[in-house]
């Protein structure tokens, strides 16, 4: 029977030496120790890209609009609120612009919509057109032809004067009697209207 040098060596030296002679025999012949795998590093999660788009699958996008073209935003207390959507990358505020007070949830929401009530806007209860003012002093008015249904209105108070606007909606009721206002809650050029209010307000 052959045996390797380095067998050779081991056995002499267990012979001679039996009880280092099994520790170098150990040493030799130990098994290695396992080498450990690598825990692959997860995929960072994508980031929800805002969509206009109400017949996408749901996502986990908080700014979804859904089928009545309203987006549920906590901050949507103004026309404006709703305007900077836009300018923070959170939705389409141009074409979400229109602010609603709601009774369930956060309480606000921003639609494309001018009707005066909505009903279960992203599961807000009931929301009601939210006529609050701009930077300007002005509040868009579909009715607002004549300073008098500015003046009689039972949504607002103390804007009174009527202005016609050249983009969007027709009106806006402003609280300043002027000529000529620029860029009223995204509206264009507004100019003051002829029709003078009639001072009785409705009971």
């Amino acid at each position: 029977m052959k045996f390797s040098i380095t067998t050779s060596i081991i056995l002499i030296a267990t012979a001679v030496f039996p009880v280092e002679g099994k520790d170098i025999f150990a040493k030799f012949y130990r098994t290695p120790a396992p080498v450990p795998t690598p825990t692959p590093t997860p995929a960072p999660t994508p980031t929800p890209t805002p969509t206009n788009n109400p017949n996408d699958e749901p996502s986990k996008n908080p700014y979804e609009a859904d089928s009545n073209k309203c987006v549920n935003y906590p901050d949507g207390k103004t026309d404006d609120d709703c305007l900077n959507g836009s300018y923070n990358g959170l939705f389409d505020g141009e074409y979400y612009s229109h602010s609603y007070k709601c009774t369930e949830g956060e309480g606000h929401a921003c639609c494309h919509s001018t009707v005066e009530n909505q009903s279960n806007v992203q599961d807000l209860g009931q929301c009601t057109r939210n006529h609050q003012p701009d930077a300007s002093g002005c509040i868009r008015y579909n009715d607002a032809s004549s300073d008098e249904n500015c003046y009689n209105t039972d949504l607002f108070n103390g804007f009174d004067f009527s202005y016609s606007c050249t983009e969007g909606e027709p009106y806006v009721c402003c609280d300043t009697d002027v000529g000529n206002l620029s860029n009223v809650q995204n509206q264009g050029q507004c100019q003051r209207n002829n029709n003078r209010r009639n001072l009785r307000r409705r009971a």
